[in-house]
């Protein structure tokens, strides 16, 4: 069973959102370009920009994470939305 498109927007949503309420601001360009996009079963929140890895993870400077907290923030929202998505698909198979 696979998590419905719904089900997955609502999960980025959550994490773009708190990804950018944690990122570090200088110019603001990493702030305006986390983005989430959807495939299949995954959801996938982050920046293309070149340095958004080493705000994150510290390469080169002191790290600066803000997705991971971004996800550990919304973690048990996360759960309850997979579960809400997977119940209601059950119940649409036993109708």
């Amino acid at each position: 069973m696979r998590v419905s498109k719904d089900a997955l927007n609502k999960i980025g949503v959550l994490i773009e959102s708190d990804a950018k309420d944690f990122v570090p601001v200088d110019t603001g360009a990493l702030k305006q370009s986390i983005e989430y996009k959807t495939s299949k079963n995954t959801v996938e929140v982050g920046s293309p920009l070149d340095y958004a890895a080493s705000v994150e993870y510290g390469i080169g400077q002191r790290p600066q994470p803000y997705l991971e907290p971004a996800v550990r923030e919304n973690e048990g929202e996360i759960k309850d939305i997979i579960k809400e998505d997977i119940m209601k698909q059950i119940k649409e198979v036993l109708l």
